[in-house]
């Protein structure tokens, strides 16, 4: 079963419609945010306020607001304005306010942090991704790469943690029972751990860390022995721990993503050769002619040279760009191109 997108009603005055409001709807369908727009579900023949207020504000996960001069001088507007403040508040739905033409915020909206555009279509295209990241639950947070080989060896990375897992603790010389063995991943429970690694397995077979699809992951959890309200509180608990992110639509979850820290924790016990791997994308950066080595070079191209993942890919670069090791150049249709490839790195594969 398809899961289905979040939903946003944008809320709007008429005469915004073409320069502004319509762009922006088209451009979140196209994010994986369907947007509820009156134009597009008002028919003729239907009562306006049933279909505005309960069909359009009454299911959706999110509000956006595009306010204008001419939306003050709209009583309906402010109708909608009102009904979004409600829902806000009685059912913790974000609400989104979006600026025009330098528009003030209104003072019921004053605490809210508004999105501030031009009444252009590139203008409506950028507030679209800004919101759809705000919806799937995007983390804008850059990776936190490794620690360098000369930092404090008390770091504890996540491959550290799970060697740690195959160590047993000594026992306290005063009980002389048996050694205790640490968990898997210290805080984090097995079913939680359980959903991770399925979370991280679609993620592997995506090559992107999400928005993934929560219905694949759901039911490789349920095969897993995570029936249904176990997978969704393992996800909450993943949540909570920084692990993952979600969105949810009509009280159902649609869309999960793994976190930079996330796909760390796990990814050495869903890719048994990480560390491999990592080598052998390294390995693959550095083996190009000297006068190549500072052109870009796709990431899945990589990938492929180095018999590695595309995720794995992805992150290690991330984290070698991090550390000022490369440059990473986002390219047309979403490739990631890698340039400027220190010499250094050698040392990471002797």
């Amino acid at each position: 079963m398809t899961p289905q997108p979040p939903r946003v009603f944008v809320g709007h005055a008429s005469a915004d419609r073409d320069a502004f409001v319509e762009p922006l709807a088209r451009a979140l369908a196209g994010l994986g945010v369907q947007a509820w727009v009156e134009f597009w579900e008002v028919r003729l023949g239907d009562r306006l306020a049933h279909t505005v207020f309960d069909r359009g504000m009454d299911t959706a996960d999110c509000f956006v607001l595009v306010l204008s001069d001419r939306w003050t001088k709209d009583p309906w507007l402010a109708d909608q304005l009102d009904g979004a403040t409600v829902r806000r508040i009685e059912d913790g739905r974000r609400l989104i306010p979006v600026l025009l033409d330098g528009m003030r915020t209104p003072p019921a909206l004053r605490h809210l942090v508004p999105l501030r555009a031009d009444r252009t279509a590139a203008a409506a295209a950028g507030a679209a991704a800004a919101i759809a990241d705000t919806v799937h639950g995007a983390d804008p947070r850059p990776p936190v790469a490794a620690p360098p080989g000369y930092a404090a060896t008390g770091a504890r990375t996540a491959a550290a943690v799970a060697e740690a897992a195959d160590r047993p603790f000594p026992a306290p010389a005063r009980t002389g029972g048996p050694p205790r063995r640490r968990p898997p991943f210290p805080g984090v429970a097995a079913p939680d751990l359980a959903l991770l690694h399925h979370a991280l397995r679609e993620a592997l077979a995506r090559g992107v860390p999400g928005p993934l699809p929560w219905a694949p992951v759901r039911e490789a959890a349920e095969r897993d022995g995570l029936a249904g309200e176990a997978s969704a509180g393992a996800l909450r608990s993943l949540e909570a721990a920084g692990l993952m992110t979600a969105a949810r639509g009509g009280g159902a979850v649609a869309w999960c993503a793994l976190t930079p820290h996330g796909y760390r924790l796990g990814a050495p016990g869903a890719v048994p050769d990480l560390e491999d791997a990592k080598r052998r994308v390294i390995a693959a950066l550095l083996n190009r002619p000297p006068d190549h080595r500072s052109a870009g070079r796709d990431t899945a191209e990589l990938a492929e040279t180095a018999d590695a993942p595309v995720l794995v890919a992805d992150r290690l670069l991330a984290d070698l760009a991090e550390a000022g090791h490369l440059r990473l150049l986002r390219g047309a249709g979403g490739r990631t191109l890698v340039a400027d490839v220190s010499p250094l790195l050698a040392r990471w594969i002797t």
